[in-house]
């Protein structure tokens, strides 16, 4: 049964008292276990009502003080980068507009300017960048490192830009108006170039990462195999049902041949009512 609290005002009907003699984790080992693992709550707990926040919105106002006015600027991008352009088509008197990516566009990856200012061990990225490649950490992988990941590692600092390098060098000229005046501002592109995607292409002869035939089949080729798997099992299971009896090394003596062999060639036939007579001459 589920508790009912004497009213809607009384917290649930719950009391709260703490002993805790100084132990300031005495309250939460109370709702701990003998294992250390959080208990079930108890049944009264029903009653209570949830939590709000009453400053929420002071919070949130909070959080966004505390960072940099940079955030707070708009990042001009145009409309139609993510969406395509626009296709205006009139169906009755009605006007329908379809946004529609044009033939080889893709998705740009939009980066704001001010993600560059941010800094990693005391450092800025552009120069946290060039100090990189002459530090002395080893690449972390999961098993013992080799030569050929170290090799990587060296690879993707070294032949790839960072994303804050990769800006397009574009600009873009915006036209706002201010009343009676129009101004042109000038925004700096926040789109970076992507980088070179390599053809993905499988070593089938890797010593160190070796890939199995079957890995890279295709479903016609997996149910194939399949198939010849099933059939083999079925020719195994034949050959084993019919192999050859080999003879025993212990003698056993045959059993006697009871079957009936006659040594007169008879017919039998049921008696008819013609017999009788012929039955009780013989008979006397």
């Amino acid at each position: 049964m589920k508790y009912k609290p004497s009213s809607s005002d009384d917290g649930g009907g719950v009391t709260y008292k703490s002993n805790s003699n100084g132990d300031p984790d005495y309250d939460v080992k109370k709702l701990l276990d003998w294992n250390g693992d959080w208990l079930p709550a108890p049944e009264s707990w029903c009653a209570r009502k949830s939590h709000a926040d009453r400053h929420f919105g002071d919070h949130i106002e909070q959080w966004m003080n505390m960072q940099a006015p940079e955030c707070i600027k708009p990042v001009y991008y145009l409309q139609h980068t993510f969406n395509g352009h626009a296709k205006t088509t009139k169906v009755g008197d009605e006007e329908h507009i379809e946004y529609i990516l044009e033939e080889g566009q893709l998705c740009k990856e939009l980066v704001p300017h001010y993600w560059s200012n941010a800094m990693a061990e005391n450092e800025h990225m552009s120069e946290l960048s060039k100090l990189l490649p002459k530090s002395d950490s080893k690449p972390v992988v999961d098993s013992e490192p080799v030569a050929e990941d170290e090799r990587m590692v060296e690879d993707d600092i070294n032949d790839d830009l960072p994303w804050w390098e990769r800006y397009e060098d574009v600009f873009y000229i915006d036209a706002e108006e201010d009343g009676q005046n129009e101004a042109h501002l000038k925004y700096a592109s926040p789109y970076i170039n992507a980088l070179e995607v390599p053809e993905a292409k499988t070593n089938l002869a890797d010593p160190i990462y070796p890939a199995e035939e079957w890995q890279l089949a295709s479903t016609e080729d997996k149910v194939q195999h399949k198939i010849r798997r099933a059939e083999a099992k079925q020719r195994k299971l034949l050959a084993r049902r019919n192999r050859h009896i080999p003879e025993s090394n212990h003698p056993v003596t045959p059993m006697e041949d009871r079957r009936l062999r006659p040594k007169t060639n008879m017919y039998i036939r049921p008696v008819q009512p013609a017999d009788v007579r012929g039955i009780a001459v013989s008979s006397y």
